[in-house]
């Protein structure tokens, strides 16, 4: 992607963008499996101003996702994250693919389909697919579909048992040891 694929807007012009913009480039580079990389880089581009410049939910993201292009640093951070995780586990190429492009695109239409809501939408998740129809994205992209399931299962609370994903006791030690060992890494 080049920053001319996107709205000419002074606030997308700034240095801290810049710097956001090539670390977001460089995972997205990560992507190997043609369609989720294609995928990735069509969707970014008609994303919504406020994907880019917008803030994180005050309750649940740390300060500096709060401010002026905090949902671009989450996404970034969460991509980083993603990458810690499958590197401690043994997923095929197209899998770990999937999931990168899932964490760069899984709050793509925080703010709605057009960017209009001052707050997180709620259904943001299932927004994606519109947007993705919208702009008829992938429509005959094979991966579309396992691509979308993921983002539309990334909600949920985290202190609540019925939206936590299953996973071992000892694969939450696996984890927890492999992200702390790489947090440095994350930041």
């Amino acid at each position: 992607m080049q920053l001319s694929d996107l709205p000419d807007k002074p606030i997308l012009r700034s240095g801290q963008f810049g710097v956001l913009f090539e670390e977001l480039n460089t995972l997205i580079g990560r992507i190997i499996t043609r369609d989720f990389r294609n995928l990735t880089e069509e969707t970014l581009k008609v994303a919504p101003l406020e994907f880019w410049t917008k803030w994180c939910s005050l309750k649940y993201h740390p300060v500096d996702e709060r401010g002026c292009y905090g949902n671009l640093i989450h996404t970034i951070r969460v991509a980083k994250l993603v990458l810690v995780i499958v590197a401690s586990c043994n997923f095929l190429r197209r899998d770990i693919d999937k999931v990168l492009s899932g964490a760069i695109l899984h709050d793509v239409c925080r703010y709605d389909l057009d960017g209009s809501s001052q707050y997180s939408h709620k259904e943001h998740p299932k927004l994606v697919r519109k947007l993705m129809d919208r702009h008829r994205i992938g429509l005959d992209n094979p991966s579309r579909e396992v691509l979308l399931e993921d983002i539309e299962k990334h909600m949920g609370k985290w202190d609540k048992p019925s939206y936590a994903p299953e996973i071992s006791t000892s694969g939450v030690l696996h984890l927890a040891d492999a992200i702390d060992a790489k947090l440095e890494d994350i930041k």
